[in-house]
């Protein structure tokens, strides 16, 4: 998906879901991502908890919000996928963002994010991964959320359903209020 704002810079990115099982390695998984984001300068790649993640939507803005503030030198993190964590968590703290979008065993399924200039260089990333992981492309989950209504409900501290995409994309806008 290729993404374009008012100030002519655009982005691509990509994702895929995959239900966390006992073969993969957390520690494996995430050398993984620093070895990939390490060679390439284009993309970032990011995994995390995709348990309160709504839509594609709020991740867009949660991207575009990352890239910007790289862009515009007001990012908190030192590198853009650990501010696309603060992004998403509406939390300046590196430490709570990761309590909330952080993989750990426990974690049902686990996310992988792509996002950069090139959306050819992103899905190899993400195929290569998944093939490191054991796992099959075609495998993954693309459609969200991947939690029930009523985790939602709870997190993002709304009733209304039909409301909660709204308030996780305003969690990320009072980040950048701050």
């Amino acid at each position: 998906m290729k993404e374009q704002d008012n100030n002519s810079f655009t982005f691509s990115f990509s994702y895929m879901i995959h239900r966390l099982h006992e073969n993969f390695s957390i520690n494996k998984i995430l050398d993984l991502i620093k070895r990939v984001n390490l060679t390439n300068e284009s993309t970032t790649l990011q995994v995390l908890n995709p348990k309160y993640i709504i839509s594609k939507r709020q991740l867009e803005i949660a991207i575009y919000q990352t890239i910007t503030a790289f862009h515009s030198n007001e990012n908190r993190a030192r590198d853009k996928g650990t501010e696309l964590l603060l992004r998403l968590s509406g939390y300046r703290q590196i430490k709570k963002a990761l309590k909330i979008f952080g993989i750990e065993d426990k974690s049902e399924y686990i996310m992988f994010i792509g996002f950069g200039d090139s959306e050819e260089e992103i899905n190899k990333n993400l195929i290569e991964i998944s093939e490191k992981m054991g796992t099959d492309i075609k495998d993954s989950i693309t459609q969200l959320p991947v939690s029930n209504a009523e985790i939602l409900k709870e997190y993002y501290n709304c009733n209304d359903i039909a409301i909660i995409e709204k308030a996780a994309i305003e969690k990320i806008a009072t980040l950048k209020l701050e």
